[in-house]
């Protein structure tokens, strides 16, 4: 089977909906200008997902993880590149992280691509049958349903931030009207996030 469109026309749920339904092996790729994404597919299950800024989300990942520091960081990817290996390879042989932890923090990568997938409103999009050349890329099993039911969440609540912060260029401040005696309860991403305002 040979699918062919724009993002326009058809939702990229709508999309990832019929691959799951029909029990689809292949690959499904989306571009719009410099931008492409991939989607490999396993009798309808998605096993892995990438795209084109891949290195610099997986090195933002490990960083967020606190796994590695900026310098760490490019020290790896030099070491990767010299020796024609993956980071996560390198990673693994210089035990900074292990194979487990490497799937997780892949899966993690799957998902957030999948996620910024529904975030595009352009782009053109082809899906070609076959088992998918995965050779050195991570594979997972995601539940597909559960992925399109959790980006749509994320679609709407995106949409409710654009409301309320309709610019990217807006410059976010600390409030002054936080009563003394109301403690304020963070997890770990929020702290972060609040570090940088």
């Amino acid at each position: 089977m040979s699918l062919k469109g724009n993002l326009e026309n058809f939702f990229f749920a709508s999309i990832l909906q019929l691959l799951y339904l029909e029990k689809k092996t292949g690959v499904l790729r989306v571009k719009h200008g410099n931008k492409e994404a991939k989607v490999f597919f396993d009798e309808g299950t998605i096993i892995s997902a990438s795209e084109s800024r891949e290195t610099i989300r997986l090195g933002n990942l490990l960083k967020t993880e606190g796994l590695l520091s900026d310098n760490q960081l490019r020290n790896f990817l030099a070491v990767a590149k010299e020796q024609g290996k993956t980071i996560g390879t390198v990673l693994i042989e210089k035990k900074i992280i292990t194979s487990e932890r490497l799937r997780e923090i892949n899966g993690k990568l799957v998902e957030d691509t999948l996620y910024d997938l529904f975030l595009w409103e352009h782009g053109d999009f082809e899906y070609l049958d076959g088992l998918p050349k995965l050779e050195g890329r991570a594979i997972t099993e995601n539940r597909t349903m559960d992925l399109i039911l959790e980006a749509s969440r994320r679609v709407d609540e995106m949409s409710i931030l654009a409301k309320q912060i309709p610019s990217e260029r807006t410059i976010m401040k600390m409030s002054r009207h936080i009563s003394d005696n109301k403690e304020i309860t963070l997890n770990t991403h929020e702290w972060r996030i609040l570090s940088l305002i």
